[in-house]
């Protein structure tokens, strides 16, 4: 069942939201184990966010969608367990995390029985960053807006100076794939590329000399081209989008696609599991979505903006509601167009 949030389940458009400024410190009360806190925010990071939160919580960040209201790791962008004394980048005293310059959402679980109640929870997101504006960026010495070009779409070539440059691209809703490469007569080029934020070495979505992405991200990707032959002159980068069709999606266009209406009820059945169904819906209203099996366990709900949504590249899958054993259901508070497969199994 496909529904607006407005006309059902109200209530959970009125809970509780802290909206943080950056840096966070906050201190928040957890009554009891159901008790569960949310907040939002926004940063631009240079490098690595460092997220210190007191012992005995979970703690879920999800991209520009609400965390689940029960702990459920495996639906969260970032999971962090603060009650775990473990080194690594999501356990333990501390953790660090590379944000994107887009809003995220976070929630804190109590762990049971490591907590005890009232449970006091200090919380500390600590990170140097730049303007969050989208078309701002840092360029590994300051934060800037300037970039070489901005491509739109299609298939284009470009000159850029060496030895190292940075450019910026759009990518719009639903392109299937992006090929990106580069090269010069003189030497190999090496292109890191990031959708959202700035790249670098540690932290990028593809690297080296010809890149090719299934399902690029929608919105505004970042490149970082250095020429690695020391003698001057220029580069030449090549960039093509494959767009597809509303109806269609995919590397090639040629996955089907089912749009859906708000208060919409339809039955799918499958002979030959596991089958794979892809739906879009559009609107200017928050939205709740639910799917169940009537034969077997709840479908596994993947959830996009503006792309289909695979196993690596769903802004959350799974459920972010209560009850998530008995039906898989997802409440978007984002108000653009989303595209949700059921995975049956």
């Amino acid at each position: 069942v496909i529904s607006s949030m407005r006309g059902l389940f109200f209530f959970l458009i009125l809970c509780p939201l802290l909206s943080a400024s950056w840096p966070v410190n906050q201190t928040v009360t957890l009554q009891s184990a159901d008790d569960v806190f949310r907040g939002q925010f926004q940063v631009n990071l240079l490098s690595f966010a460092k997220i210190i939160v007191s012992p005995g919580v979970g703690l879920c960040f999800m991209e520009q969608i609400p965390p689940p209201f029960t702990v459920d790791s495996s639906s969260c962008s970032f999971f962090y367990n603060s009650s775990l004394d473990v080194s690594s980048d999501k356990n333990g005293s501390s953790a660090f995390l590379p944000f994107k310059n887009v809003p995220y959402y976070f929630s804190i679980h109590p762990y049971v029985p490591l907590s005890s109640f009232p449970l006091s929870v200090n919380l500390q997101f600590s990170g140097d960053g730049c303007d969050i504006s989208p078309l701002t960026y840092y360029n590994g010495s300051e934060c800037t807006s300037n970039v070489t070009g901005t491509l739109l779409a299609g298939s284009h070539s470009f000159n850029v100076p060496v030895p190292t440059t940075w450019y910026r691209f759009s990518v719009g809703p639903n392109v299937g794939a992006i090929t990106i490469s580069a090269s010069a007569p003189d030497g190999p080029v090496e292109l890191v590329l990031r959708h959202g934020a700035s790249p670098s070495s540690a932290i990028h979505d593809g690297k080296g000399q010809f890149i090719n992405l299934n399902y690029p991200q929608p919105g505004i990707w970042f490149i970082e081209a250095t020429k690695l032959a020391s003698t001057s002159g220029y580069v030449t980068i090549d960039i093509t989008t494959v767009q597809c069709s509303p109806d269609k999606g995919g590397p090639a266009c040629a996955i089907p696609v089912t749009s859906v209406a708000t208060g919409t009820a339809f039955l799918k059945e499958t002979l030959l599991p596991p089958s794979i169904n892809y739906y879009q819906y559009s609107s200017s209203e928050p939205l709740l979505v639910t799917i169940r099996s009537y034969n077997g366990p709840s479908p596994l709900i993947l959830v996009s903006l503006n792309q289909l949504p695979t196993l690596d590249n769903a802004l959350a899958k799974g459920c972010n509601q209560e009850y998530c054993t008995y039906t898989s259901s997802f409440q978007l508070d984002v108000t653009l167009m989303y595209v949700i497969p059921a995975l049956l199994s």
